[in-house]
């Protein structure tokens, strides 16, 4: 294998700081990369079209972008903080063009890929059909619970095997099903409340899929996850808000967030983001910060009513 891959530790403990030390540096390339304190001692860059500095992502992808980034030399690091088909699907684009595979690549899958993770299931096939149209699920629900399960695949370098040989079709179709169908609910539906026209989901150690399952069914939708885990064996309460196209003041949304956390904390927004305790996503995404210690301090009435607000106020951002 022509790289190394790993995944950074959010937590803020002395354990997380020895893991992050021993993969940032000169020789390190980020993918998706949205702290301020791993983005600087990532030498070689960090691929990351979602999350630009000052404003939401444009229309590109981590996975979408390492099909023309410029190759690192081989024995280089490669590091991300989100363990998605997205991240670990633009660590296998890299490996596979390192390995001479470019031209074996399904590129349409690529787009896919990248269509959902920008906008969502639902928004990306609205305004993607042809793409929508062309894959059954097969590929992506198996991309998704390889990223997601570390139970079964703790290797961060045998999840990118895997999920490259989705991308070239060298997985045979029979085995996708299979892993696959490991995701799936013996029970299709998540509880919900409903807050006006805001969803509020609780889903212990359900969060990717009572995300999925929440934006195709409402305008907006506050999933938490009171158990998610973080790091290696840490567990923390992990909120995100998900909405659908053409719904939702985003932006005035996630100021109104910081505002309140910092508020809460004691400090400035700008200290807020300075130690790591911002929130963010991509276009149709607001997710807490992850990492034990980076807890938010606001309760889910608090929440809710400024995820209300910014929803009931007409704006769309």
């Amino acid at each position: 294998m022509p790289y190394l891959f790993g995944v950074l530790n959010p937590d803020k403990t002395k354990e997380a700081d020895r893991h992050n030390n021993q993969w940032l540096g000169p020789a390190t390339l980020g993918i998706e990369i949205t702290s301020d304190e791993f983005k600087p001692r990532c030498g070689l860059g960090n691929i990351d079209p979602q999350h630009p500095v000052g404003g939401v992502g444009g229309c590109s992808s981590a996975i979408e972008d390492a099909l023309t980034f410029l190759l690192p030399l081989s024995g280089t690091r490669i590091v991300t903080q989100r363990q998605d088909k997205d991240s670990f699907g633009a660590m296998a684009v890299l490996m596979l063009r390192k390995q001479g595979k470019e031209n074996r690549i399904d590129k349409m899958l690529v787009s896919w890929v990248g269509a959902m993770d920008r906008l969502g299931f639902a928004s990306a096939r609205d305004k993607y059909p042809e793409l929508s149209d062309h894959f059954d699920g097969v590929e992506t629900n198996a991309m998704n619970k390889i990223a997601n399960d570390i139970e079964l695949w703790p290797e961060i370098a045998t999840k990118v095997e895997m999920i490259a040989s989705i991308l070239c079709h060298e997985m045979p179709r029979e085995e996708m099903g299979h892993i696959a169908s490991l995701a799936r609910r013996s029970n299709n539906d998540f509880p919900f409340t409903m807050y006006g026209e805001v969803a509020f989901i609780e889903a212990p150690g359900q969060y990717s899929s009572a995300r999925t399952w929440a934006s195709r069914r409402f305008k907006v939708a506050i999933i938490v996850d009171p158990e998610f885990r973080t790091g290696q064996t840490g567990r923390q309460r992990r909120w995100t808000i998900v909405r659908q196209d053409g719904v939702f003041d985003r932006s005035g949304c996630e100021h109104a967030i910081h505002a309140a956390e910092a508020k809460a904390r004691g400090i400035t927004v700008k200290q807020l983001q300075e130690e790591g305790l911002s929130c963010g996503g991509p276009a149709n995404i607001i997710s807490c910060p992850q990492g034990l210690g980076r807890e938010g301090q606001l309760s889910d009435d608090k929440l809710i009513a400024i995820v209300r607000a910014h929803l009931e106020s007409g704006v769309v951002t």
